[in-house]
């Protein structure tokens, strides 16, 4: 087996996180495989291939969409989304980095998990590649009216992404700082290149960069490595020819172009100029460098209280400082972002920034400001979380890329490395740093962004003028082959194959009943419903304290604002930057929010409402963590209106920012409020109408009426507490408990809405994009039409319709449909959609009727996996708190949802028909009509 191809290179015990990691080279091909062996059942596969980009045509991206729409093995036209459907993954995807492609998927059962990495290993190394596949993931020319217009996946999605000022500001600093290297282009490609690109070039890249030799293949999970290499030498490593792995070359010795201006697309009179500057550090396979970056980062920038921020803030530079650090290329880059810039110069800002940098070398660095700094960076490694798709993924990530370019692998996951470089840092180490790789000859960039209103249309315009340049050169046999492949195309969208030449996994496979977790109510606990969960956490204790809101004339989206700076601003004896510090030193979260929740029954004029305080802390740090609720609740001021002021403005800014990325929740939320409140009221807590009152709150100041509303629903101490952590954390955490209960016990006492503090307004949003996003509902009377058909026929319509007929053939992003259980509602939407007529007629039509030719045994098993997936998702430790007691609140006890599960799975394609046909009859009865809500371009 294993023993004659497979060379096991090293072997390591790591501590934090605990895991087994294992390094092993085919012994043909030269191909690394890793694994981290670990408790978790949730197994993760990646493939990463090492991509460069040779332009800006977009060709990584688009064959990384490519090799997922049909291979030797599965010649289908889009296995990826037929195999999700057909299969249990918990994640499920592929992306491009800036010279990397990873694919991966994660899944519980292990069956399974074969079943999916079978599918993947044949796209990855044998795909189909044909051009009609082309035509439909990167563009297509098509004659809509009496105008050509470019069409395609890709095409669509980069539009979209083209438009976001921070995808703007890194594309410009990384090709400042490497521009004869491959670094200079967009590897997700630019929709004018994009246009440039031929199918031959895609596949001549695949030949060039997706071989066997090239590949990296890394596992984490409970799975044993030894299975993972019998399937590999079974399934891969067969028939192989003798190859030479072919080493990664690093790019070319750096330099720079210092200084540039470019204009992103904003509304002058909302939008912002942001000044971006960016470093080389050094190669990214030390380390030692990363954890110096993250010190960087978050030492400078990571908050208003950090070094450069204070500074920045105090002088009126900007009104908001942030950083990142950037290790996905062969090279550390430590970036800083500071919005909110009326400088108009470059190099003026650069010298600005490098002038309070000597400042800070200068000294003194503060201790406490090198503690919050090493806290943050420690909480960072070892929380057990993934900001996407897997925690698996995030660790083989981790590691992966620095492995790419001669780093050890394990360096990156293990914590006693980052320790032990945390252990030697002080403030002199720190100081010098600053001196030699921030203020010293090393490769430095910087870029002004300016909002430009008419960029949309000068965009719009060079691509209209592109197209017709190339329609005009297009000759009699270009024409007859243009006309075939769409024919091909139209063909592929209308009959995109036989889905059984894909593995399935059986029903039968997946668990009737959820796992249990064990949350038990802590018996000191009096007036405060108290209960715990012991589970691993890697050392971290997390504490959701849940405040109910009864007052009628609390008005909500004034108090969602107040949360939002409620954390950030001073107290008695504090000032708003000193509190700022003590949480970035003590804390991994700290922070409020606003919790909405539908009565049961649900009513048309009160909901649930609840101030959430969460709070996340190494078990070390329980005391001052406890000490800071305290201060929150009894001794936080709003007397610094100018810090009030200015929180607001960098929650507009924030919004604004990622106004592209939020305008799909946007939405649906919109075309679910007339007819539901509690979307209505989520809309003025945390979406479009949130934002319109923060922009409000700014200009005007924050009412002296909400200050007091808030601190009294505060004081009054709340009414549940959920507690994660390990179980030597609990003994300390029932002696600081009793601090934080409520004086008096609560009723459950609804909160009466008075809907005139939240009229309607449009439910159609302009904004300075390229793409378009749709949402589309219709109440759900569960008393016709049970959750579990409503959640099956969400899943059927997505799979069977809206991705076929929106995506694939319509060229958006994606489309989705979903039964939204608190708004009561079923929502279709789609995203970086280039489409309004057509996406409206298939949502429309969906409402309508029902499909029942595509509803087959096979398509209600695909809808079942789907609807299945939602609770098969891993819960982290830091969420599981919310999870639990939203549960709670809404009647979702661990005996109801497996009941839901089993009804799920033994649902029939004849109750399901019959259920539908009764809700369509009651809207037709009714003259009910689907609620239409867009985010459309500001031309």
């Amino acid at each position: 087996m294993g023993e004659l191809h497979f060379l096991l290179v090293q072997k390591e015990e790591i501590t934090r996180p605990k895991c087994t990691f294992s390094h092993y080279i085919h012994r043909i091909t030269g191909m690394p495989i890793y694994h981290l062996a670990s408790e978790d059942d949730e197994n993760t596969f990646a493939i990463f291939l090492h991509t460069p980009p040779k332009d800006s045509k977009g060709t990584i991206h688009i064959l990384e969409h490519m090799v997922l729409a049909g291979s030797r093995k599965y010649p289908i036209s889009d296995p990826f989304f037929s195999l999700s459907k057909r299969n249990f993954p918990t994640c499920c995807n592929a992306f491009v980095g800036d010279d990397y492609t990873c694919f991966f998927a994660s899944s519980k059962i292990a069956s399974d998990f074969y079943r999916i990495f079978d599918v993947y290993l044949d796209a990855v190394f044998h795909p189909c590649l044909k051009k009609e596949v082309f035509l439909r993931e990167a563009y297509r020319l098509e004659m809509d009216g009496e105008k050509w217009e470019a069409k395609g996946i890709v095409f669509n999605e980069m539009k979209g992404d083209r438009a976001k000022p921070e995808t703007i500001l890194w594309e410009s600093l990384k090709a400042q700082l490497f521009p004869d290297t491959h670094y200079a282009f967009d590897p997700g490609g630019i929709p004018l290149s994009i246009l440039e690109l031929s199918h031959e070039e895609v596949c001549t890249y695949h030949r060039e960069h997706y071989g066997l030799e090239q590949a990296i293949l890394c596992f984490y999970g409970n799975i044993p490595i030894e299975r993972h290499l019998a399937f590999l030498e079974k399934n891969i490593f067969q028939s192989i020819p003798q190859k030479t792995r072919t080493p990664v070359t690093k790019p070319a010795s750096i330099s720079t172009i210092p200084y540039t201006t470019v204009a992103y697309p904003g509304e002058k009179n909302q939008a912002e100029q942001i000044f971006g500057m960016a470093w080389v550090l050094g190669q990214v396979k030390d380390p030692s460098l990363s954890v110096l970056a993250h010190i960087f980062e978050k030492l400078l920038v990571g908050h208003d209280g950090a070094l450069l921020s204070e500074k920045l803030l105090e002088s009126g530079f900007c009104i908001q400082a942030s950083g990142s650090v950037t290790e996905d290329l062969a090279y550390v880059v430590f970036m800083i972002e500071l919005y909110g810039v009326e400088e108009h110069s470059a190099h003026k800002c650069e010298k600005i920034v490098l002038d309070y940098l000597q400042e800070i070398q200068n000294g003194p660095i503060p201790l406490h400001q090198i503690e919050c700094a090493k806290n943050q960076l420690l909480a960072e490694r070892l929380e057990i979380t993934a900001d996407w798709a897997s925690y698996g993924l995030e660790l083989l990530l981790r590691g992966a890329i620095p492995s790419l370019w001669g780093g050890q692998f394990s360096d990156f996951i293990s914590a006693e490395p980052v320790l032990a470089s945390l252990d030697a840092l002080s403030e002199g180490m720190i100081q010098k740093n600053i001196g030699t790789r921030l203020l010293g000859k090393i490769p430095r960039a910087s870029t002004l962004l300016v909002p430009e209103s008419n960029l949309n249309i000068a965009h719009e315009t060079a691509l209209s003028l592109l197209i017709e340049e190339k329609v005009s050169k297009l000759d009699a046999k270009d024409w007859k082959e243009n006309e075939k492949y769409l024919s091909k195309l139209g063909r592929l969208q209308n009959e995109p194959g036989d889905e059984s030449c894909l593995p399935e996994t059986p029903l039968s496979e997946i668990e009737e009943k959820l796992p249990y977790s064990d949350w038990k109510p802590l018996e000191s606990s009096k007036n405060t419903h108290t209960l715990y969960l012991e589970a691993q956490t890697n050392g971290f204790v997390y504490l959701d304290l849940f405040f109910p809101i009864t007052d009628s004339s609390i008005q909500l989206s004034q108090l969602a604002a107040w949360a939002e700076i409620l954390t950030k601003n001073g107290s008695t004896g504090k000032t708003a930057l000193e509190r700022v510090q003590k949480i970035e030193r003590f804390t991994s979260s700290f922070e409020t929010s606003l919790v909405i929740l539908p009565c049961w029954p649900q009513s048309p004029t009160q909901i649930q409402a609840f101030l959430q305080l969460h709070v996340g802390c190494f078990e070390q740090h329980l005391e001052e963590a406890v000490d800071l609720i305290v201060e929150t609740r009894d001794a936080v001021t709003f007397k610094d209106e100018e810090r009030s002021q200015q929180i607001l403005s960098q929650l507009v800014s924030d919004t604004s920012m990622q106004m592209s990325e939020r305008a799909h929740h946007y939405v649906e939320q919109l075309s679910c409020a007339p007819r539901n409140l509690v979307a209505r009221l989520e809309s003025y807590t945390n979406g479009w109408h949130a934002y319109e009152t923060t922009r409000l709150l700014h200009k005007q100041g924050m009412p002296q009426s909400i200050l007091k509303q808030g601190f009294r629903l505060l004081q009054r101490g709340p009414s549940d507490i959920m507690i994660c952590c390990e179980r030597n954390s609990l003994d300390r955490l029932d002696h600081y408990l009793k601090r934080l209960e409520a004086d008096e016990s609560f009723s459950n006492e609804a909160l009466k809405v008075d809907l005139a503090l939240y009229p309607l307004a449009t439910t159609t949003l302009f904004w300075p994009t390229s793409v378009h996003h749709h949402a589309a509902s219709m109440p759900i009377e569960e008393n016709l039409c049970s959750k579990t058909i409503t959640q099956l026929w969400a899943a059927f319509l997505k799979g069977e319709r809206l991705i076929p007929d929106i995506r694939e053939k319509g060229g958006a992003y994606g489309a989705s449909a979903t039964y939204k259980t608190d708004w009561n509602s079923l929502v279709f939407s789609s995203y970086r959609d280039p489409q309004v007529k057509e996406t409206l007629h298939v949502f429309q039509s969906l409402f309508r009727s029902i499909p029942s030719d595509l509803l087959t045994e096979a398509t209600l098993r695909n809808a079942k996996r789907e609807a299945l997936k939602k609770e098969e998702c891993p819960i982290f430790p830091e969420m599981r708190g919310f999870h639990t007691w939203y549960q709670n609140k809404t009647g979702l006890s661990y005996e109801k949802r497996c009941l839901e599960r089993s009804q799920l799975l033994h649902e029939t394609r004849e109750k399901l028909l019959a259920d539908l046909e009764r809700q369509l009859l009651f809207w037709r009865n009714k003259n009910l009509e689907p609620q239409i809500s867009s985010f459309s371009p500001k031309l």
